[in-house]
């Protein structure tokens, strides 16, 4: 759970280097879009909070697996990148950074709760550097793309390439342990 963890955290590399480029870009909202967007995905990442600390959540998603989670939250913040209607967008950027909130809490709750006393200091230093690592990651390949391509396109691409080694890692833990 630990990488998958690290992997739906990648997804605040894309945001951070999205998130003025495409009300600027796909929007043409300019500085309004912008200001705009930084309220909504602050507004989403309360909501997810507080949305990832009730129990009905967390009985809800806790059962379900990483992978398709991740997937989830990419193709919401896919969709909202893609939306040419400024409030259209916005709305699903909102939901984009709540689901990614939601989804980073419950899989760090798990991560947390699953480690035995006895490495949990071990643990909780790699989580630290995992989750800046895979932010820097994030963000790095998604500035990189923005120097090539549209903002939809490397929103894709590597949003995309999030949700996909996410799975690829589930089936390559599922076959390792079952195998």
């Amino acid at each position: 759970m630990a990488v998958q963890l690290g992997l739906v955290a990648a997804f605040q590399g894309p945001h951070n280097a999205i998130r003025i480029a495409y009300p600027e870009q796909q929007l043409g909202e300019g500085a309004s879009g912008v200001g705009i967007v930084s309220a909504v995905s602050t507004v989403g990442v309360l909501c997810g909070g507080w949305i990832a600390s009730r129990r009905f959540a967390l009985d809800r998603l806790r059962p379900l697996p990483g992978p398709p989670l991740v997937a989830v939250v990419g193709a919401v913040g896919i969709s909202a990148v893609l939306l040419p209607v400024a409030v259209s967008s916005y709305a699903l950027y909102f939901v984009f950074m709540l689901l990614f909130e939601t989804v980073f809490m419950v899989f760090n709750l798990h991560v947390v709760t699953a480690t035995d006393e006895r490495h949990a200091a071990a643990l909780l230093g790699f989580r630290s550097t995992l989750l800046g690592s895979s932010t820097l990651a994030g963000l790095a390949a998604a500035s990189l793309l923005l120097t090539r391509l549209s903002v939809a396109w490397s929103t894709v691409a590597v949003v995309s390439a999030i949700a996909a080694l996410s799975c690829l890692l589930s089936r390559r833990r599922q076959s390792t342990t079952n195998g």
